[in-house]
């Protein structure tokens, strides 16, 4: 259950100029718990890559909690 999910449009930060740095926090934790009720499996969502550090898409590494 270890997966990355890209996002070509975030609502978020598409469309932002470069700072440098992530800022999908929130889109962490929203994949995090749609996944979460779905399944009902807890997961851990980390950002990866970011429209706002020059990537031009939101990458996100999801793994299933307490899984390797």
């Amino acid at each position: 259950m270890n997966f990355t999910l890209t996002v070509a449009e975030d609502l978020d930060c598409s469309g932002l100029p470069v700072c440098e740095e992530t800022i999908c926090t929130y889109d962490e934790g929203f994949i995090s718990g749609l996944l979460s009720e779905y399944t009902g499996r807890e997961f851990d969502v980390k950002e990866v890559d970011c429209w706002c550090s020059g990537d031009r898409v939101c990458r996100f590494d999801v793994k299933q909690a307490g899984k390797d």
